[in-house]
């Protein structure tokens, strides 16, 4: 899922930019990565993106890996979290793995997934190490999925690959 900014309902177009908001930086950030991967998630390009000064940003970051760990904890948050919580609603366990399928192939989501993957693949940190928590989190929720369809205990484990890119965390796991 992809972070969406918050929406002022300010009628002055003027002080509502000047109000720019550490989740509109993040969303900026997000679609940079999606785009570009880490290395296009820099802070002068993104405060011209957003129309604003660097200023702005350390206003709200100390630096450029605060920015980072904020882009991986709405990833976390939305991507797996509110995935989880979304899909675990769903009475039936053949349709909550249609849903998580439907969940995983957000076409919004799945360039950022990829830039996160990317980077985790070459060990870049803080990304790879948080992408191998996600990856762990999300393969221990297929299993549980796959046990509530009633596999054995021993067969999820072993077959538990992700049935999608969008929900795939580190497939080599």
């Amino acid at each position: 899922m992809v972070i969406m900014p918050s929406r002022r309902k300010d009628s002055d177009s003027a002080s509502a930019s000047a109000r720019l908001d550490r989740e509109r930086w993040i969303f900026a950030a997000q679609q940079a990565l999606g785009r570009g991967g880490l290395r296009a998630v820099a802070v002068e390009p993104l405060a011209k993106s957003l129309g604003v000064t660097k200023g702005s940003f350390y206003w709200h970051f100390a630096n450029r890996r605060a920015l980072v760990d904020a882009l991986l904890d709405a990833f976390e948050t939305r991507a797996t979290a509110e995935v989880v919580a979304r899909v675990e609603r769903v009475a039936d366990p053949r349709a909550r793995l249609v849903a998580l399928i439907e969940e995983a192939t957000d076409a919004a989501t799945l360039g950022i997934e990829a830039a996160l993957a990317a980077s985790a693949s070459a060990g870049t940190e803080p990304i790879a190490s948080r992408y191998r928590q996600v990856s762990a989190r999300r393969q221990a929720y297929l299993v549980h999925l796959y046990t509530q369809l009633g596999l054995p205990p021993t067969k999820p484990r072993s077959g538990a690959r992700p049935p999608t890119p969008g929900f795939s965390g580190c497939s080599s796991a």
